[in-house]
């Protein structure tokens, strides 16, 4: 009889569980506790879960006869968490699920062609990585357990963002660690894309200039996260000199330099004025002609072959007072990049180099601001948010208060001269949730002086630019407009009736687009960039209406400039990466303008014009194609060292018209045609980088080579000024340039900074058909910049956490030049006759600069932070050369020397952040 009831009431409880209980429910507007709390409570079931982890987010929630499994499967569909049903419990997880019996084929390996060791699962966390002592290591889920679940590769995606105000950081390298380690590096907004199969991985991030991190994620299905990364001088005990903080052996880039601006701090430079064009002449392959010229030599090329980009809009002359001091802000200024061999694919129209400097991103959050004073300078920059977390604007302005300081000078004629400058920077940053970023960015700049009470010079920079980035997915979309102006004038008042007013003037419109993609092993990159100029070579005008000076107007050049282009940086395997891409350039020389003709056979003289040709607005007065090939790559022969190998090829069709020696800002740019041909350069280069296994020191070591073709230079007695027929004073020639670059910086310690060395030659070859337009017999010679020894150190000594000396220490060549030889008489006039020319060299040129600075204290909670620097330029007081001139005294030729600073200059500056 006990064994029929047993039997009986086995029936009974597996009927009553069979037919199990259905519910309905209908919720609006409730937060998800607030719905799971409601189950709870009418239903027999007991739910296990912590409060902490619901928001207060309310939605609809409706279902009607659904089992208890049904409903909540239907509850949990798309969110982060996941259940567990023990008997009448229900146990609620967050991101992970539990497993009551191993899924089927679970002993089986993943079969999947393309992938290695598809089955490896990273080892958890707390078997391979122990935090240290002061350091909680915070595990990032991503995705939902179960989710994606057919997928072997998982994508995520996200952007690493500067803690200070959230702006992206380009060029960071996320990499998971461990066997089979995979790598992203994020782009100019800080996206990036890493693909992985699920599991548990430990994912390094480091970056330029910022704090590492590590940070321990678990992987189960998509998703999207961002991470903050500090900058590394915050919790450093001292001051750190870097020349470049990316690491030179993982770049498949050749010839890069990259320059926080944080380091022209405390680098003594002339008057204490910070200068990151100055920073970079102390830098391997970049050099100036000397104190006084305006632009940089990279590598063997004239300053007119740098393309000088302020947020992707061309600065023409980056440098105020011929190029004693920068023209850009340099507290506004937040990063600036330097390619002299590998130029990305969206840049071009230069043979030598990319200057590409980018302003600090506005604070979305907080205003702060800095503020600096020198002897002669004072500038200021305040960042502020305008709409708090969505938009901000940063606003700079820089002058100088010479004038104020010249006219209480006891020297009359000192107070009679004029010698100022300005310039005021703003950019305006907008950005949402989608992930869209809008800067637009004004910049002006001005200067004016005087030697002579009748004569005032000034020159100006006005540069707009607007960029803009769209997050699609996995692509990312980015426009860059811009429209550059640049301007020269010389206002004579003359004393006789003469005076004049002479004007110059070059407009510049450029739209670069692009789409570029991040995948697990390639970079693709693609896109348009076309540009617009419109030339005014010369006009002259009569100063008043008195003047007796008959009015000029040479006629507007115009043209149209652009390129089709692709580039791929392909990681082949773990030590080869290829960097490669191509440029399809055109270039259109546009009407309305005469063309002169000229009689076959002889040389273009403005005494065998023959005629000329009118070339109507719209048409085409002469066009040029051609292709351009970058490539680089870099192979790893250890961790810690690896070789590089670089070709590319680029063409010019801008030409710069100077009568001096070094660049000016009154040189002249002018357009190819017919008669003035593109210029064309082509650089193969081969390197060696090493950074120690403590990340204390980097070697770099390059060797480069460069072919020039139909480089510009002038006629014997040229003239650039209001010249309508500009290519009777010009040649054209080849020119080679070849080097070797060293550099050697000591990241870490109390004594850090870097020593560079390059051994360089620039030669050019003026050789022509007509045996008057040759210069040296054809033969190749010395260009004006060729110096070929150049040595740098730069070293910063902290003593405490307060107070450190600085120094710099340059040695270059002295520069050619070209001199008079003898003299003879014919026919009671006296001529003069002059060496081969650059045949000579001024003295070499020799500087020393030291530097005390001190920063405020250390308080967290300050309402300022205070920098002071005493520094001392040209402490040895040597009179280095920038030119010499040559005058006949009595009969004889003398030599005489132009130094611009000759003696030691001392300059103390105070530096306020706030």
């Amino acid at each position: 009889m006990k064994k029929y009831l047993y039997i009986l009431f086995l029936l009974v409880f597996f009927s009553s569980h069979a037919q199990e209980k259905t519910y309905s429910f209908n919720f609006e507007k409730a937060s998800l506790q607030e719905i799971i709390s409601a189950i709870d409570q009418q239903t027999p079931y007991d739910f296990k879960y912590a409060a902490t982890w619901f928001d207060e987010k309310t939605s609809s929630f409706k279902v009607t006869d659904l089992t208890i499994e049904e409903l909540l499967d239907e509850l949990f569909q798309e969110t982060i968490f996941n259940y567990y049903r023990l008997e009448d419990q229900i146990i609620i997880t967050r991101y992970r699920k539990i497993y009551d019996e191993l899924p089927e084929g679970f002993f089986k390996s993943t079969k999947n062609d393309s992938i290695q060791n598809s089955s490896t699962i990273t080892p958890s966390f707390q078997e391979k990585f122990e935090p240290t002592k002061n350091e909680v290591i915070k595990n990032l889920v991503i995705g939902k357990q179960g989710g994606s679940s057919q997928k072997y590769w998982i994508s995520l995606t996200g952007s690493i963002l500067n803690g200070e105000n959230n702006s992206g950081i380009e060029g960071a390298v996320v990499a998971t660690k461990g066997e089979n380690a995979t790598y992203a590096i994020t782009d100019q907004n800080g996206f990036f894309e890493l693909r992985v199969p699920r599991g548990e991985y430990l994912l390094d991030i480091t970056a330029a200039g910022f704090q590492s991190l590590e940070q321990p994620v678990t992987v189960f299905s998509d998703g999207s996260f961002d991470l903050q990364l500090f900058e590394a001088f915050q919790n450093l005990e001292g001051v750190v000199l870097l020349g470049s903080r990316i690491n030179p052996v993982n770049s498949s880039e050749t010839g890069v330099e990259n320059i926080d601006v944080e380091e022209s701090k405390t680098i003594p430079l002339v008057l204490g004025e910070r200068d990151v064009l100055k920073v970079a002449a102390t830098l391997p392959g970049i050099s100036s002609a000397g104190e006084g010229a305006t632009g940089l030599n990279v590598r063997g090329g004239k300053p007119d072959q740098n393309l000088n980009l302020l947020d992707g809009g061309v600065i023409y002359n980056p440098t105020h007072f011929f190029g004693i001091f920068q023209a850009l802000n340099p507290v506004a200024i937040g990063q600036v990049n330097i390619y002299k061999g590998s130029v990305p694919a969206p840049y071009g129209g230069r043979l030598s180099s990319v200057f590409d400097l980018r302003t600090k991103d506005p604070d979305l959050e907080e205003t702060s601001g800095e503020l600096s004073l020198g002897p002669v300078t004072f500038n200021g920059v305040i960042k502020t948010p305008l709409s708090k977390g969505k938009s901000s604007m940063i606003t700079g302005v820089r002058g100088a208060y010479s004038d104020w300081l010249l006219k209480r000078l006891n020297d009359e004629n000192l107070q009679n001269t004029k010698a100022n400058f300005y310039d005021v920077i703003n950019k305006i940053h907008v950005e949402n949730e989608k992930g869209s970023k809008l800067d637009v960015t004004g910049y002006y700049s001005k200067d004016q002086f005087n030697a002579t009470r009748d004569s005032l010079f000034s020159y100006s920079n006005l540069m707009l630019s607007v960029n803009y980035r769209k997050n699609l997915g996995n692509k990312v979309f980015k426009t860059t407009a811009s429209v550059s102006d640049y301007r020269h004038q010389i206002d004579y008042s003359g004393n006789a009736q003469n005076g004049f007013i002479q004007n110059y003037g070059i407009n510049h419109i450029n739209l670069l687009t692009s789409l570029s993609k991040i995948s697990e092993r390639h970079q693709i990159e693609y896109g348009n960039t076309t540009s617009v100029y419109n030339i005014q070579p010369g006009s002259l005008e009569p100063r008043t209406v008195e003047d007796q000076i008959e009015p000029l107007q040479l006629e507007n050049e115009q043209a149209i400039e652009g390129a089709l282009f692709a580039s791929d940086v392909w990681q082949v395997n773990d030590q080869l990466e290829v960097n490669g891409a191509i440029r399809l350039p055109y270039y259109l020389s546009l009407g309305p303008k005469d063309i002169n003709t000229y009689e076959s056979g002889l040389p273009l003289l403005g005494s065998s014009i023959t005629g000329s040709e009118r070339v109507e607005s719209g048409q085409v007065e002469s066009s040029f194609f051609g292709a351009e090939l970058r490539l680089s790559a870099r192979y790893l022969v250890s961790d810690y060292a690896s070789i590089k190998l670089g070709v590319n090829n680029a063409y010019q069709y801008l030409h710069t018209l100077s009568n001096n020696t070094a660049a000016s800002p009154f040189d002249s740019w002018r357009l190819s045609n017919r008669y003035v041909r593109p210029q064309e350069a082509q650089q193969v280069s081969f390197g060696y980088a090493y950074r120690e296994e403590s990340d204390a020191y980097d070697l770099t070591f390059d060797l480069y080579y460069k072919k020039y073709e139909n480089l510009t230079d002038l006629k014997t007695g040229a003239n650039t000024q209001l010249v309508p027929n500009i290519e009777t004073q010009l040649i054209q020639g080849d020119g080679k340039a070849y080097g070797a670059e060293f550099m050697i910086r000591k990241n870490r310690g109390d004594l850090n900074g870097w020593i560079s060395y390059t051994y360089s030659r620039s030669l050019i070859r003026l050789n022509s058909d007509y045996p008057s337009e040759r210069v040296n017999q054809g033969s190749f010679f010395a260009s004006n910049f060729d110096k070929p020894h150049d040595l740098n150190v730069v070293a910063n000594y902290k003593l405490t956490r307060r107070f450190s000396l600085s120094g710099n220490f340059t040695y270059q060549t002295g520069r050619p030049i070209t001199i008079p030889t003898g003299k003879y008489d014919l026919n009671g006039v006296t001529y003069v006759t002059y060496s081969r020319r650059n045949e000579f060299r001024i003295p070499d040129y020799m500087r020393f600069d030291i530097g005390f600075n001190v920063e405020g204290n250390h308080k967290l909670n300050k309402l300022a932070h205070s920098f002071w620097s005493i520094s001392v330029y040209n402490i040895l007081g040597r009179n280095n050369p920038y030119s010499m001139f040559f005058v006949n005294e009595d009969n004889r030729i003398k030599a005489y020397q132009v130094s611009i600073f000759a003696r030691a200059i001392p300059s103390i500056s105070y530096n306020l952040k706030f």
